[in-house]
């Protein structure tokens, strides 16, 4: 039976075969490249729009929960690159007050792939005691509207907070607020 046995010949690759091989990877990594980065900042831009919404849901429950005022505000005032604080209100103000207002929940670190492209009536976000958005001055029947967004992928995510308190996110090619109407 031990003649039966065959022997294989193990052959390696030639140094031709493996530089080809290097080659062809070179190019399709090279091709890959630039639409792996535009999936990085769009992933970005979505993660940053669904944070926020799901920071202002987590803000209308609170206020429903202790019957106070919740703020979901930029951490830098006016800016909403900067992230955001989501604290109960303790005060008159809706600019957190360390030791005064109490601080739910805290976001710092915002990607710098992603820009805040437009807001509009959202220097912060205020629920009522009653879950209700309350706006700037208390008037008004508009939407508050943050749009995250990257100038290098054309994409853009609107966060929309309308009158009643309920928050979405909506995908545009634009950061005009115009681009996502109220459905």
């Amino acid at each position: 039976m031990r003649h039966l046995r065959t022997r294989r010949a193990w052959r390696g690759f030639t140094l031709i075969e493996v530089l080809v091989t290097i080659a062809l990877v070179s190019i399709l990594m090279s091709l890959a490249a630039p639409s792996m980065n535009a999936v990085r900042i769009n992933s970005a831009v979505s993660e940053m729009a669904s944070d926020l919404s799901l920071a202002i849901q987590q803000a209308q429950l609170q206020a429903l929960k202790v019957n106070r005022q919740v703020v979901v505000g930029p951490n830098t005032a006016g800016d909403w690159t900067s992230g955001w604080k989501v604290f109960i209100r303790q005060d008159s103000n809706s600019v957190y007050d360390d030791g005064v207002d109490t601080l739910i929940a805290r976001r710092d670190d915002f990607s710098s792939l992603v820009s805040v492209a437009t807001t509009s009536n959202c220097s912060n976000v205020t629920m009522s005691s009653s879950g209700f958005l309350q706006l700037p001055g208390g008037g008004g029947f508009a939407d508050c509207r943050v749009v995250f967004g990257s100038t290098v992928t054309g994409r853009y995510k609107h966060v929309i907070v309308n009158r009643i308190g309920r928050s979405r996110v909506c995908t545009s090619n634009s950061s005009a607020v115009s681009s996502c109407a109220e459905s």
